[in-house]
């Protein structure tokens, strides 16, 4: 009788339901930081500020040769700037072969560029196409800002984008490995993020950009 009454308890056990899946308990939510955005519209707006910046300085800086009023020269540069070639005196010092200062043309032109390179990359875009966006700042700023003033450099159309790309992209790098790299928030940690990129951070933190 015992053995029976095991044999049945054996039985019913085995008949037993087994747990429905979606009885079991879900797997704990990860949380995964948020990725920068892909997007062409903060790097044109970035540029379009830079340019707007840089242009307003120049007319503080040389109010003579850069004076905006002066409808008739203005215009007549601008025919000239685009019925002849690129600057390029090789009569000039190095890297004053436009007839610019050095620092102006190195860097200058230089942090300009990175401004450009590094905002594309941190707007999810990769290093060629990042290039891209940084040469056609330089070219839009040669022809169609300077271009009203002075002729268009051919050391700057070149300068600009290159050496813009190298500083750009080790900036970015050094950025990312500071946001993504563990350390814990705090002041060293924004500190390290607006010394390594401080236009991008105050245009994140005043006007909620994500890139």
């Amino acid at each position: 009788m015992m053995s029976g009454l095991l044999l049945a308890m054996a039985l019913s056990s085995s008949l037993e339901p087994s747990p429905s899946p979606r009885e079991a308990p879900a797997p704990a939510a990860v949380t995964v930081p948020d990725a920068p955005v892909r997007t062409w519209l903060v790097p044109a707006a970035h540029a379009a500020g830079l340019m707007a910046a840089m242009r307003t300085s120049l007319s503080l800086l040389w109010p003579r040769d850069f004076d905006p009023s002066r409808f008739r020269e203005n215009f007549r540069q601008l025919r000239l700037s685009y019925s002849r070639p690129p600057l390029f005196d090789a009569d000039q010092r190095a890297l004053e072969w436009d007839g610019d200062r050095w620092l102006i043309n190195t860097v200058g032109h230089g942090l300009f560029g990175a401004e450009v390179y590094a905002r594309s990359r941190q707007c999810g875009h990769g290093p060629g196409p990042s290039l891209l966006a940084t040469t056609l700042a330089s070219t839009a700023w040669e022809y169609g800002v300077e271009a009203f003033h002075k002729q268009p450099s051919a050391q700057d159309l070149l300068w600009t984008p290159l050496v813009g790309a190298l500083l750009g992209e080790g900036r970015f790098q050094l950025h990312r490995r500071v946001r993504d790299g563990g350390l814990t928030p705090g002041p060293t940690r924004t500190l390290l993020l607006f010394l390594l990129d401080p236009l991008g951070e105050a245009e994140r933190r005043a006007l909620g950009t994500r890139c």
